[in-house]
């Protein structure tokens, strides 16, 4: 089940409440009131930062919106859990701590190390379809493990999905786009760690909502992540000037 959340205006001031449309599968399927904050990203110079207030229209549009919540606290307690409760870096691009997370998935299902970071396989369209093909499989054979309160949320997480719009082709993720609401990570550092306020957030907004056994497996899962996360962080120390 993809996502999509946009915005119906041009430009966006911050913290400015804006009518906002949200897709599943390209359907519209609800119209919410949410307030958005323009921030600086690494790749598009800017993105809208979306916190979904009010719904307007009911139907679908409930399930969808707890699906996203969901997702988000998930993304939440993975970060917070996987740095040691904030303690220790994480890499500041996306697309890297997404690999990690779906190796750390992939491996805790599975039981078996075999998902490369990006740092060590490149992110290319084709090691992406060969990604979301090995973790389809190990879903369809292990995702039981998982209950379906969080299972599939995590499939919709570690799933990238081709977008094409206007001549512009792109893979979009949703674990991604939490991460950079989420994290706020810097566009100038390629290491970063949780800030106070955010780690205050998850402990008190995020990690409650969750019950003893979902914990379980999300520290599990953070667990396992934690060692693609040293070698990502090693690589970046040896390799990468900012």
């Amino acid at each position: 089940m993809a996502i999509r959340i946009e915005i119906e205006s041009e430009t966006a001031v911050s913290k400015r409440p804006a009518r906002a449309l949200v897709y599943e599968n390209d359907q519209l399927v609800a119209e919410v009131i949410a307030e958005v904050d323009l921030k600086q990203g690494a790749d598009d110079g800017y993105y809208h930062c979306v916190t979904l207030k009010k719904i307007m229209s009911k139907g679908g549009g409930v399930n969808i919106l707890d699906q996203a919540r969901r997702e988000k606290r998930i993304v939440e307690a993975i970060l917070y859990f996987a740095s040691d409760e904030g303690k220790k870096y994480l890499p500041s691009m996306s697309r890297v701590v997404l690999f990690e997370f779906i190796a750390a998935v992939a491996e805790y299902l599975s039981g078996e190390a075999g998902v490369e970071t990006y740092l060590e396989g490149g992110g290319g369209g084709e090691r992406i379809y060969r990604t979301n093909k090995e973790t389809a499989k190990i879903f369809e054979r292990f995702g039981e493990k998982l209950p379906s309160a969080v299972r599939t949320p995590i499939q919709e997480l570690i799933t990238l999905r081709f977008v094409s719009d206007h001549g512009e082709k792109w893979h979009e993720n949703s674990f991604e786009n939490w991460f950079h609401t989420i994290a706020e990570p810097p566009i100038t550092h390629s290491t970063f760690s949780l800030s106070v306020t955010t780690i205050e957030h998850i402990k008190t907004n995020a990690i409650p909502c969750f019950d003893a056994e979902t914990i379980n497996h999300l520290k599990a899962i953070a667990d396992c992540m934690k060692k693609y996360i040293e070698k990502d962080l090693e690589c970046i120390r040896e390799h990468f000037g900012w």
